[in-house]
């Protein structure tokens, strides 16, 4: 090995750290994209957390009718799907099997969770997996502890009663 290549592969190696740390600085500060606009290049919250993107959503009338159509609907370009039923909270089976209210066929603009959170109702909190992209629901605590036995109730169906003429008009 002669002198001159023992002395150039110190000076190569210091100028590849040279390079890679200027790199890596210049990444992380402002850059210019116009004359008056600069941004910083890093990762925009809703890039960094898919679920905290701002979205305002009308759901199909004839095709989305229960709270968990709402919920795949809201959740198809996310990345995140909802957890299998069987592997959640036994309860999350009903609440995906609820109608979606009237009032929720138009939400936002809010972010992608507090949409989910606002369809399931308080009495359910969002528990997001985040290392498999998967959201399920359990009841909160409140709820938890009034031991209703779910199966024994049945909505109740109000028909108004037929108005009668009693006469008195006449």
């Amino acid at each position: 090995m002669s002198q001159t290549q023992t002395t150039v592969n110190p000076w190569l190696i210091m100028l590849a750290i040279l390079f890679t740390v200027t790199n890596a600085a210049a990444g992380s500060e402002p850059m210019q994209v116009a004359r008056y606009s600069i941004i910083a290049p890093v990762a925009t919250a809703s890039q960094a957390d898919p679920l905290q993107t701002m979205v305002a959503i009308r759901f199909p009338e004839p095709h989305i009718t229960t709270v968990g159509d709402a919920m795949q609907y809201l959740l198809r370009h996310s990345g995140y799907h909802l957890a299998e039923a069987k592997a959640a909270d036994p309860t999350m089976a009903r609440l995906l099997n609820h109608l979606l209210p009237k009032v929720h066929r138009q939400l936002g603009p809010m972010s992608l969770q507090t949409v989910l959170s606002t369809l399931a109702g308080s009495a359910y909190q969002i528990v997001v997996d985040p290392v498999n992209r998967l959201i399920a629901f359990d009841l909160t605590p409140n709820y938890r502890q009034m031991k209703l036995r779910m199966d024994d109730l049945e909505p109740v169906q109000t028909v108004p009663e037929p108005t009668t003429n009693t006469g008195r008009d006449s």
